[in-house]
Formats: C-alpha cells, sequence, structure tokens
C-alpha cells in the first residue's frame, strides 16, 4: 500500500485580476476515489477550497494567489507520503506551480512527484526539462494511469510499459503512448467528497 498525498495548488493571477469563481476540484476527487479503491492511502490538499479567502501577493507586487501559500502546502504533505500528486492546469499559472514543485522536492528529495493536468498534458517534455522536480507526468486522463504508475513503482515494474505517462531514463525525458480513454464513467467510482472541503465552496 502507498500513502499518496494529491495536491491543488493555489489560484495564481495578476494583481488586478482578482475575481475567482472556485469550484471543487472534481478531477481530483475521482483521482482520490480510484486510488482509495486500489487500497492505497489518499489524502488531498486542495489549497484554494482551504483558504478561499486568503490572497497573497508575490514579492514582486505584479501577481496575487487565492489559497494557501506555496509554504503553508508543504506544512501540509505527510511526512511519510510515498509518491506526491501535483494538479498544473493551467498554462499561465506555470511558473508558480514550478516553484512550488521545487519546493516540495526540496522537503521530499526521496519521495516521487508526479505532475498532471491540462498543461502537463500538453507540455510535458518543456515541463521536465524546465523543472528537475517533476519525476514523472501523467498524461490525459489520469485515474487508471496513475494507479498504473503507482503499481509499477511499487513493483519496479519497467516505465515503458505504462500508457499514458512520461517519465526521465538514463538523462532523458521518454513520453509513452497515450492510454486508452475511458469509455464509461460509471465504471469510476463515486467522487470521494470526504477528501475535500466542499461545505467551504457551499458557504
Amino acid at each position: 500500500m502507498s500513502k499518496v498525498t494529491l495536491i491543488r495548488p493555489p489560484a495564481f493571477n495578476k494583481k488586478n485580476e482578482m475575481a475567482l469563481f472556485a469550484t471543487p476540484p472534481i478531477g481530483l476527487a475521482y483521482l482520490a476515489a480510484i486510488i482509495k479503491k486500489y487500497g492505497h492511502d489518499c489524502s488531498v490538499i486542495d489549497a484554494i477550497g482551504e483558504a478561499l479567502e486568503q490572497r497573497t501577493l508575490s514579492d514582486d507586487g505584479l501577481f496575487c494567489s487565492c489559497g494557501l501559500t506555496n509554504d503553508q502546502i508543504v506544512e501540509r504533505i505527510s511526512k511519510d507520503a510515498d509518491l506526491i500528486g501535483v494538479s498544473c492546469g493551467y498554462t499561465k499559472e506555470w511558473p508558480n506551480y514550478k516553484v512550488l514543485l521545487e519546493k516540495i522536492k526540496e522537503r521530499f528529495p526521496d519521495v516521487s512527484v508526479v505532475c498532471g493536468g491540462e498543461h502537463i498534458t500538453a507540455e510535458p517534455e518543456f515541463s521536465m526539462q524546465e523543472c528537475m522536480s517533476i519525476d514523472f507526468c501523467v498524461l490525459g486522463e489520469g485515474e487508471q494511469v496513475f494507479v498504473d504508475l503507482i503499481r509499477g513503482i511499487e513493483e519496479k515494474n519497467p516505465y515503458e510499459k505504462i500508457n499514458g505517462i512520461a517519465f526521465r531514463q538514463n538523462g532523458q525525458i521518454v513520453v509513452n503512448a497515450r492510454a486508452n480513454r475511458i469509455k464509461d464513467i460509471d465504471e469510476l467510482p463515486h467522487p470521494l467528497w470526504d477528501a475535500i472541503p466542499i461545505n467551504n465552496y457551499l458557504d
């Protein structure tokens, strides 16, 4: 059994773009559910949902984040985590994702860091070249791919046999063929809303 921490980073915008239309992270809720289904321990750090009213200016004063700060996120990660997954949805927020990933790897140098989301799916090689803190990328729909990756890490299986991931090998970045898309959403377990501070979104 692996202990997995999933992270939704804070929203990151220009200082004059303060509006936030926050919605619960259904993707992470689905991912947490299937990780649990396969017998692993999974916790979620929803940086936005845990601190909807918190705003933090960047050091240069040009940008503002909504939610937990990167340092607060790192402090919440379980010290016995075996794998840390970070959702990277928007390319415009990549600079902040990169800072967060570097802080995570600095604190947890021996823990595998996995990234997924729209930005990562579009630019896996760029992201891994820009940020050495990323060990693996999950591309496209991540539910089954993520648990396949967990099993591969646990059993030390060849990563090139896991469809839907990118990884590092002998100093090179390898991008595997995509996994098949999920055809029937009812095959997935119900989203694990207990892992999300859902009431904060409803208040």
